[in-house]
């Protein structure tokens, strides 16, 4: 399959020149090539040419939908009495209710539900979870918190005198066993 080119939209001035010079030479390629646009771009274009001329290719088609879904107004309803009954009930705890009620057949979708709350004013977004205080990757303690700082430092003079930026390792426990094995840094020895 041949790779296509892309062509971006058009302008007016292109599709007028696509059309002007297809009717003087009647050769759809020639007009492409003129025109800097695609034959598919032709053949778009040539329906509402042939309707309604030069005037039709001034705008492009609307892309708004034509028929938006919307949700029937009797849910809608019964959506905002459900919360305004209920104002702990979630979206899904919504969604739930109304499709109980109608045999278990879903009605509409927990995000619509959050949609038409929000249309009427009854719903906020949650507030952003707060994130726990980052920790080493290897999962280290950085010694800043006083019951942690124990395993590294005796006692708080041991950790200030003489190296302020070393911590030396008195004891770990194992992970591996329950009762756990003592360590001990070697002297001169200290973990970064």
């Amino acid at each position: 399959m041949a790779k296509r080119i892309h062509f971006p939209l058009t302008t007016a001035q292109q599709r007028r020149l696509l059309f002007e010079t297809w009717e003087a030479t009647g050769d759809v390629m020639q007009a492409c090539r003129t025109a800097h646009v695609g034959r598919r771009t032709f053949y778009y274009w040539k329906p509402r040419f042939d309707q309604g001329g030069y005037a039709a290719l001034e705008q492009f088609a609307s892309a708004a939908p034509k028929q938006p879904a919307r949700t029937d107004a009797a849910i809608t309803a019964q959506i905002v009495a459900l919360r305004t009954e209920h104002p702990t009930w979630g979206k899904r705890r919504i969604a739930d209710e109304l499709a109980k009620a109608n045999g278990w057949q879903s009605v509409v979708s927990p995000n619509t539900v959050a949609r038409v709350l929000r249309d009427h004013g009854l719903w906020t977004t949650p507030a952003k979870k707060t994130t726990l205080p980052s920790r080493d990757p290897h999962g280290w303690s950085t010694g800043s918190n006083r019951e942690h700082r124990s395993l590294f430092c005796p006692n708080d003079t041991d950790c200030r005198s003489g190296h302020p930026g070393r911590q030396w390792l008195v004891g770990a426990l194992d992970r591996h066993t329950a009762a756990g094995s003592p360590y001990s840094a070697l002297p001169g020895r200290g973990v970064r």
